[in-house]
């Protein structure tokens, strides 16, 4: 009875070793998709940001030609 209660409890030390190992894992596949994300998210403000700046400088330029044109 001991032997097999002693198998057992080296089988769920083994089961729990490998499961810390797979959280492990994740936890490191989760922490660089995180990453990734924070990345690409910076990524698009950035260029959201620029676009905006270029079209706001677009609206500008287009008033001050019709506000040019309406003088000649």
């Amino acid at each position: 009875m001991k032997k097999e209660h002693d198998e057992k409890m080296a089988q769920l030390c083994q089961r729990e070793e490998e499961t810390k190992k797979e959280i492990e894992t994740w936890e490191q596949m989760y922490h660089e998709w995180m990453a990734t994300m924070e990345r690409r998210v910076n990524n698009l403000q950035v260029t959201d940001q620029e676009f905006q700046t270029c079209l706001h400088n677009d609206n500008e330029r287009s008033s001050f030609t019709r506000f040019e044109n309406s003088y000649r």
